[in-house]
């Protein structure tokens, strides 16, 4: 019965984290030869200290789609896998280096779904949370909303 059901749900986390890192990687070898000003946006960031690593270049990851970018929290916010969970979130950090990647997540609802992975019971799950929140935190717009968001999270705690 039930779980077998949870089993099948991981497979099929598996199986959609795969097919998406397959896709990203096709569409990042794709951008390499589409030359050297193909998605630079970003790259500041990247000179800064905040940007991806992994050895992607910094431009790779500011070509994510918002589609790609809302599988991801789809992921998140859908599998109990904490090994998927670390996936999807070092993903969104490293996205989060960019500006435009910062808007889209927000405009996702992506700040609460990150946020929630805070009361993670898996310390390297809440790690790689705060990484992603501290790069979404770059942008004016989403402290506001990591402010009061953080705000309310702490009120749910106390009562």
């Amino acid at each position: 019965g039930g779980g077998q059901r949870g089993g099948g749900t991981k497979v099929a986390a598996g199986l959609v984290l795969g097919a998406g890192a397959c896709y990203c990687v096709y569409r990042l070898t794709r951008s390499r030869r589409a030359g050297p000003g193909a998605g630079t946006e970003g790259a500041a960031s990247a000179r800064h200290g905040s940007g991806p690593a992994g050895g992607f270049h910094s431009s790779q990851w500011s070509n994510l789609d918002a589609h790609h970018l809302q599988k991801l929290l789809h992921l998140l916010e859908f599998t109990d896998d904490p090994l998927i969970q670390e996936q999807a979130l070092v993903t969104l950090s490293n996205s989060a280096a960019f500006s435009v990647n910062q808007d889209i997540i927000r405009k996702l609802d992506g700040l609460s779904v990150v946020g929630k992975m805070l009361s993670n019971s898996i310390p390297k799950v809440k790690e790689k949370a705060l990484n992603a929140l501290n790069n979404l935190s770059m942008n004016v717009k989403n402290q506001g909303e990591i402010k009061v968001s953080t705000k309310r999270g702490l009120e749910r705690k106390l009562t």
